[in-house]
């Protein structure tokens, strides 16, 4: 394996690692009755990377009818909202609301503390290491 393809696998493998010790997001996940799909669709929403039906689907490689009955219902919970568009009439804009707001910080908060506790388990030498070169690689990384 060259250096780019061992780092890449490297980097892989601790993102999985840390990914996998989701304890927090499935605490927030169950007590809000939000599936982790779900919760997808609000950030894509919240993050502004979808906001029609349509748009949605695509985005979470669902068919319409299940996209529109996964709206409905995180409609009917209080985490969207359907608007008409400014722009057309016939669609509708999908938007978030201050309760989904709320879930997705609850949830941001929720992987840190995740990845904090994974990353106290490393000897201090590793995580100095470690902080070092992720914030040399974001660096690095910014400026492209």
């Amino acid at each position: 394996m060259t250096d780019d393809a061992n780092l890449a696998a490297l980097f892989v493998q601790v993102s999985d690692r840390v990914r996998s010790v989701r304890r927090g997001d499935l605490a927030v996940l169950d007590a809000a009755s939000v599936t982790a799909t779900q919760a997808v669709l609000l950030d894509r929403v919240a993050r502004g990377a979808a906001s029609t039906p349509s748009t949605i689907a695509f985005s979470l490689g669902l068919s319409q009818p299940s996209a529109t009955q996964m709206i409905d219902r995180l409609e009917t919970a209080g985490y969207l909202r359907r608007t008409k568009s400014p722009v057309d009439r016939r669609s509708k804009t999908i938007t978030v609301t201050a309760k989904t707001r709320a879930l997705l910080e609850r949830l941001a908060r929720a992987r840190y503390n995740d990845a904090e506790a994974e990353m106290t388990a490393l000897s201090p030498a590793t995580r100095q290491a470690l902080a070092h070169a992720l914030s040399a690689a974001l660096d690095e990384l910014a400026l492209r």
